[in-house]
């Protein structure tokens, strides 16, 4: 990867996520999926396994499997 000197300004704002539905969701999700892999707990993720229309297409490319489905 190539660096440049672009000298661009940008600001990072922080909200709280009480602040944000989406990220309410966003983090459901992400602790429900991770409930199921680390914890061996189903429970949460099933509530919403119909919703999610592809978990693997963030590890499809990966070479070390760490779980089996």
């Amino acid at each position: 990867m190539q660096q440049k000197d672009l000298n661009l300004k940008y600001d990072i704002f922080h909200h709280s996520s009480a602040s944000s539905v989406n990220l309410q969701i966003i983090d459901y999700i992400g602790w429900a999926v991770h409930r199921k892999y680390e914890m061996n707990d189903n429970n949460y993720y099933d509530r919403i396994k119909e919703y999610i229309i592809d978990e693997d297409i963030v590890t499809k490319d990966r070479k070390v499997k760490h779980y089996e489905k």
